[in-house]
């Protein structure tokens, strides 16, 4: 029977294989864990043709994404290639909707629904919700006074006297100052649209204080309709070439890789690769499996590679055209990236919390965080200043290993000596007895915090530790190699586990610092 419970609770699609490994049915979910399960409870209740699925299954692999919207486009493009036979047979008018900005002397925007590689221009896209689309596109034709015109007229139309268009067609605007306003709704409808959104907010506020709510109402409806289009769609994005994305997630023993495989921007197979070794990983994988595979012109990589040069010049006299290796530091790419990541740590072991994975991605760790220790300082003025630590095993409390730490070398209130000497301490044991070291260091703090810390795994000679410090105020992370802090999205899981081994370790100190006081309390009683 297949289970189920190995899937994560993120949005994604599954695909369902039968004992030969072909697939047979391509799904999306918002949540693939609940939608997979479904399948496999109270199936007599399911429709006949549900039911031989259900049975004709064998396994099922899953790809996460980071939203619904991704999910869609992405089955879309995998039925459309693999045309599974319990899916609903999508016609190749099935597409969803673009946006061509012609390449004509003043261009145009226009909405196309099917794409044959003929266009000139710059294509945009895919857009997911067609009346989102409209509604967006027509704000932009407005705000930037974009023609809407087939042929340019011979005199000014109804749409320049209401400020709709800018007149190219009689002069009124220079071609520079044209092509500058396209670029402009360009980069809006790629997702670069806080200045206009604000200026939209300006004017639907005035409009509202004005009373001319009528007014007020379109323009929310644009401000919203821009707010779609800055989802990343990740999934499809229009290229002139051929792009391999390849992420790994290490563990102290084993390693997975997964390399997603796009095709003119639009991803056509995702490959899993498992390995026993994670030493000298990447270099060897790139030999090894481009040896075989299909070479594409970019190879999207996570991290710089010293060799890069010569794989680069040996990849390129191999395939016989230019191959690029880049490593993206921000934009769809890295994007495209972290989610390639967190499905190959996902991959290597389910049981780990999809949370690892994207502090991993967001913090450039060297191995997936399954063990983290923090540290947390606790006093009340000068007297009696402890330490705690509290280490996380995949992601929730190990308690078996709390550590607490009355500090000894300090005289009067310091908190960067404190945690000098409880991060000196509790290293320098393991270190002498040869124990497990932590995948990442959690500082309670900000900068000094950190620097402190960074000191004494110094003094032990030990540099390899990747440590971080919390500050609680704008919940920022600092990094040894950064000046200036991290900021992880609020919602984030990754942030959220952050967040709870730093209150724990406050919570543990705490409870320590209240013990001594009590009893000195009973004492002197």
């Amino acid at each position: 029977m297949v289970k189920a419970f190995n899937a994560p609770s993120l949005p994604g699609i599954y695909l369902m294989k039968d004992a030969k490994g072909e697939i047979i049915y391509i799904g999306k979910a918002k949540d693939i864990k609940k939608r997979v399960a479904s399948y496999f409870r109270n199936s007599a209740d399911l429709p006949d043709k549900t039911i031989r699925q259900v049975a004709e299954t064998d396994t099922v692999e899953f790809i996460v994404t980071d939203n619904e919207i991704e999910a869609l486009v992405l089955e879309a493009n995998l039925i459309r290639k693999n045309r599974p036979k319990y899916n609903i047979d999508l016609k190749d008018s099935f597409r969803y909707a673009y946006v061509l900005v012609t390449a004509e002397e003043f261009p145009r925007m226009l909405t196309v629904r099917k794409l044959t590689g003929k266009e000139k221009g710059k294509v945009l896209g895919p857009f997911v919700f067609g009346e989102q689309r409209a509604i967006a596109i027509t704000a932009l034709r407005k705000t930037f006074k974009i023609r809407t015109c087939k042929h340019l007229p011979k005199r000014e139309c109804l749409l320049y006297h209401i400020g709709q268009c800018s007149a190219p067609c009689i002069g009124k605007i220079s071609k520079e100052d044209y092509k500058a306003n396209v670029d402009s709704a360009v980069r809006s409808l790629e997702g670069n649209n806080e200045t206009l959104v604000g200026e939209l907010a300006k004017r639907m506020s005035e409009a509202s204080r004005n009373q001319r709510f009528e007014e007020a109402l379109k323009l929310r409806e644009q401000i919203r309709a821009l707010g779609g289009m800055g989802e990343e769609q990740k999934m499809e994005t229009r290229l002139a070439y051929d792009q391999d994305f390849i992420g790994f997630a290490a563990d102290r023993e084993k390693a997975c890789g997964q390399v997603f495989n796009l095709t003119r921007g639009t991803i056509k197979q995702r490959q899993t690769f498992r390995f026993d070794s994670t030493s000298d990983l990447v270099p060897q994988f790139l030999r090894e499996y481009y040896s075989y595979a299909h070479i594409p012109e970019e190879i999207v990589i996570a991290d710089e590679l010293e060799e890069a040069p010569a794989l680069m010049e040996f990849l390129s006299r191999k395939a016989g055209k230019k191959v690029r290796i880049v490593v993206p530091k921000k934009g769809s790419k890295k994007e495209l990236l972290d989610l390639v990541e967190k499905n190959a740590a996902i991959a290597l072991n389910t049981s780990v919390s999809p949370a690892l994975a994207e502090l991993k991605s967001a913090l450039r760790l060297p191995l997936l965080p399954r063990i983290m220790e923090c540290f947390d300082i606790s006093n009340l003025g000068k007297e009696n200043t402890v330490a705690s630590m509290v280490r996380f095993k995949d992601g929730t409390p190990d308690r078996d290993n709390y550590r607490q730490f009355r500090i000894r070398t300090l005289t009067g209130q310091n908190d960067f000596d404190a945690i000098k000497e409880a991060v000196g301490r509790r290293y320098r044991r393991l270190l002498e007895e040869n124990q497990q070291l932590p995948d990442l260091i959690v500082i309670d703090g900000g900068k000094g915090q950190l620097h402190a810390a960074i000191e004494a795994l110094l003094e032990l000679g030990e540099r390899d530790i990747p440590i971080i410090s919390l500050a609680k105020k704008n919940e920022e992370v600092y990094l040894p190699t950064r000046s200036m802090p991290v900021g992880l999205d609020r919602r984030s899981a990754g942030l959220k586990v952050l967040q709870a081994i730093r209150d724990e370790a406050h919570r543990f100190a705490k409870r320590y610092h209240t013990k001594l006081r009590t009893n000195e309390f009973i004492v002197e009683k």
